[in-house]
């Protein structure tokens, strides 16, 4: 029997983090299905080039995806359709509620087609009592629901299996040739000012920790607050400059030089974390993202007496990369089965 997957790849194309954990849903839907289906909207010829999609069948209109799933459901194949990681809100306004109830329905038809649904890496937040009732009836419709924080089995119910963030499935690889890890990595939203004194401490930090300060932009928006502070202080930018893919290259030879990344963006946090960099969330008051995702995370001791002298700015946390990427395996084998199940459907 084959089995086709079906995901969508539309994310804010300027957040590198969105591309990371998309690459890894597409590795596992091109592993374990014959065919998969990729709906691209309206994105941009940069944001498309930096995923591997060659061998897959791109579609940009929503009733192409819909005929395709449709032919799948009622032909001699099976559909698995897999909703991408990332935050969801649960809204109760027309049209956010609209867009949940197709996605049900893309759920109720998939079924009928003895096909399966699965969710990878959600992170739910909102009270419309709607919206919680209409992703209520899709997890318990679905094979898999995987979220990467504990909040999201709070408001969803116990269906819900809790795991690490996909960007932790793997590491970028060997660091630079000489294998040093020198760098402390900054990067900060642009949508809100800097703390100064965050960035001082931060510069003493890494004076303390003998690492070199580094401003980098795995956002495009934060850019510009990135260039005025690489200015003030007198540090390196790895600026956005070029395409989706030349500044993933840029942002992850960053990344394998951390030894240290200080942010409030989750997947700079998180890229560099699966390189080996200890970390240092910068919380706001006004979202738990950081908190919740990284409590999940399997942890140990920060090395040396690095924890102590990054106290100041925060508390620093060591993902345990290896125990992380088993969790992650572990979604990977359930994912990999279920299309093995189809496959010897009858």
């Amino acid at each position: 029997m084959t089995v086709v997957g079906f995901c969508s790849i539309l994310a804010q194309e300027d957040n590198l983090g969105d591309v990371v954990i998309r690459q890894e849903m597409l590795h596992v839907l091109r592993e374990c299905c014959d065919e998969v289906v990729v709906f691209a909207g309206g994105a941009g010829r940069s944001y498309r080039a930096s995923y591997d999609l060659d061998g897959t069948t791109v579609v940009t209109r929503p009733s192409r995806f819909q005929a395709r799933l449709l032919r799948a459901v009622v032909g001699r194949e099976r559909p698995l359709l897999v909703f991408a990681p990332g935050p969801a809100r649960l809204d109760g306004r027309p049209r956010a509620l609209l867009k949940s109830l197709v996605n049900l329905a893309n759920v109720v038809l998939v079924r009928l087609g003895r096909g399966e649904a699965l969710t990878l890496g959600r992170a739910v937040r909102g009270d419309s009592r709607a919206g919680r009732f209409v992703e209520s009836a899709s997890v318990r419709l679905q094979s898999l629901y995987v979220a990467r924080d504990e909040v999201t089995r709070g408001i969803l119910g116990p269906r819900v299996r809790v795991g690490p963030d996909l960007a932790l499935a793997r590491d970028d690889g060997p660091s630079s040739p000489g294998g040093a890890k020198d760098a402390m990595v900054l990067s900060f939203r642009g949508d809100r000012p800097v703390d100064d004194a965050l960035v001082r401490d931060a510069l003493e930090a890494a004076r303390r920790t003998g690492t070199r300060p580094v401003l980098v932009t795995q956002v495009r928006r934060d850019g510009a607050q990135h260039a005025r502070l690489a200015q003030v202080h007198g540090i390196d930018h790895v600026a956005w400059a070029g395409d989706h893919r030349e500044q993933l290259a840029r942002v992850t030879r960053a990344m394998l030089s951390a030894r240290v990344v200080v942010s409030d963006r989750l997947h700079a946090l998180l890229l560099g974390a699966r390189n080996g960099a200890v970390v240092v969330p910068v919380s706001t008051p006004t979202s738990d993202k950081l908190s919740t995702t990284l409590a999940v995370l399997p942890t140990r001791e920060p090395p040396g007496d690095v924890g102590a002298l990054l106290a100041p700015l925060g508390d620093p946390v060591a993902v345990d990369r290896r125990a992380a990427r088993a969790a992650v395996e572990e979604v990977r084998a359930l994912v990999v089965a279920r299309a093995e199940g189809l496959k010897g459907g009858s």
